[in-house]
């Protein structure tokens, strides 16, 4: 079942952040390509290349389907006939055996989940070609780029980003970037789309200073994200920031969070919190509990892809979720109550045509799969904390944006937005929505997750634009 793309992205979208080591393996350029088969209805093709030769040895992963290429891979080691690596992103491990070196049978394993398929097979050139990304930055930057470090020492985890401030300018404002929900690299990479690469380069040619940070338990940044709940990663956020209020040569008064949407909501818990946040930009954030922008988002993605009768029983089995969670103290008995409901949701499930059961991942029969990592003392959390008690505590500026075509923050969160900052007599706060953007504030025609690979364009420059001279002309 496709509860959220904001939860499945790590999952059904498989943006993949590793680095590599491989030994005992001939010398050579190999390229292999594959399908992960992450159910009946989801399977992703992949690739993965690796020259064995020289040191150290390059390796690359490509999620094909999502159109993100040139992944770095990390703790590949192929000794005899077995391949293994992981992925500390995903807390995930391969372990694949080579068959007469032209297929290599696997499995990716997350966790306590079952293993999903992953079986290579041997080419001599892929057969696909990268987009193009016109907006990536190229060659050398006109401007200073520093790989940092800090620590978060509530946590007691170290996190790393890239620190990017203008050349020849003095007092600039310097802003950190909060990546939306998964587990997010700093470029935030999805979709085959480097996000925040693409911004920060936008920003820091245009006089402001940029922070961009590995979500904790992705790349070089230490934790585990599985574990962390929302106010976790508000923490990490609030050590980005107190790493940049005390940097030499940035002005500690200065200092802002521009988030995408889970990262705007995070960025209006840590105002609320850290008074050394002086503004805040949220591009496509919620104004409501995570448990009620799934049930709008689920509604709008699949509205027109199955039938009444099954939207019906997808909202059902969400709001018995959400129930569930909310009704008991303990998640025992939480997941005790969702199983018990699921029986007599089982009769509307059997009159689904077996291609609407495969669209919204449900089995017939229905079955806790794929519910489980809900049932986790973080996601108790997530699913219903509301940032708009932050946000109404905030006296700073806010800018706050998105896109009317928005399937997944739907617009309607900007005039909560809106009124909640009017109720607090905020005045320097502004909202803006824009015509014809989807959540990643690209161009687009109907908005909906599926586009964004094919969407040349990362971000809409009109974007980019309002948000540095707002932020230039704050007092």
């Amino acid at each position: 079942m496709k509860i959220s793309y904001w939860m499945t992205q790590a999952l059904v979208y498989l943006v993949l952040l590793m680095s590599q080591h491989l030994t005992a393996h001939s010398k050579g350029a190999y390229f292999w390509v594959g399908k992960l088969v992450l159910s009946e209805a989801v399977q992703l093709d992949v690739a993965l290349e690796y020259t064995a030769s020289g040191t150290p040895v390059t390796a690359k992963f490509h999620s094909v389907t999502q159109s993100s290429f040139d992944i770095k891979v990390s703790q590949v080691s192929i000794i005899n006939q077995e391949i293994r690596f992981t992925i500390p992103s995903l807390m995930a491990a391969y372990h694949g055996v080579f068959v007469k070196d032209t297929l290599i049978k696997g499995e990716l394993k997350q966790g306590s989940n079952t293993p999903w398929t992953l079986n290579f097979n041997k080419v001599n050139r892929f057969p696909f070609a990268k987009p193009y990304r016109p907006q990536e930055p190229t060659g050398i930057p006109a401007y200073f780029e520093k790989e940092v470090r800090f620590e978060n020492a509530k946590a007691g985890i170290t996190l790393a980003g890239t620190l990017t401030l203008p050349k020849g300018k003095n007092d600039f404002p310097t802003v950190v970037l909060l990546t939306g929900s998964g587990p997010n690299d700093r470029d935030h990479s999805i979709f085959g789309h480097k996000n925040f690469l693409v911004l920060a380069d936008f920003l820091t040619k245009a006089g402001i200073g940029v922070l961009r940070v590995d979500d904790r338990g992705v790349g070089a940044s230490g934790g585990s994200f599985a574990s962390a709940s929302v106010l976790d990663l508000a923490d990490d956020a609030s050590a980005a920031v107190d790493f940049l209020s005390a940097y030499p040569g940035i002005n500690a008064q200065k200092i802002g969070l521009i988030g995408h949407s889970l990262g705007a909501e995070l960025a209006a818990v840590v105002a609320a919190k850290n008074r050394k946040v002086h503004f805040i930009v949220m591009m496509a954030g919620g104004a409501q509990p995570l448990s009620e922008v799934i049930l709008e988002q689920t509604k709008l993605i699949y509205k027109n892809k199955v039938s009444t009768a099954a939207l019906d029983l997808n909202t059902a089995l969400l709001e018995l979720l959400f129930q569930s969670l909310q009704n008991n103290d303990d998640l025992v008995s939480a997941k005790l109550q969702f199983t018990e409901g699921l029986e007599k949701l089982n009769p509307k499930a059997a009159l689904l045509t077996k291609e609407e059961l495969q669209i919204l991942e449900l089995e017939s029969p229905l079955t806790t799969k794929g519910f489980n990592h809900f049932f986790t003392p973080n996601w108790k959390i997530d699913l219903f904390y509301d940032c708009t008690v932050d946000l109404a505590k905030t006296t700073i500026p806010v800018l706050a944006l998105n896109g009317n075509l928005d399937t997944q923050v739907v617009p309607d969160n900007l005039k909560i937005i809106e009124k909640v900052l009017s109720a607090r007599s905020n005045s320097k706060h502004k909202t803006i929505l824009y015509d014809g953007l989807n959540h990643l504030f690209q161009p687009a025609d109907t908005g909906l997750p599926e586009e964004y690979k094919d969407i040349e364009i990362t971000i809409d420059e009109a974007v980019v634009s309002d948000m540095i001279t707002w932020i230039r002309n704050i007092n």
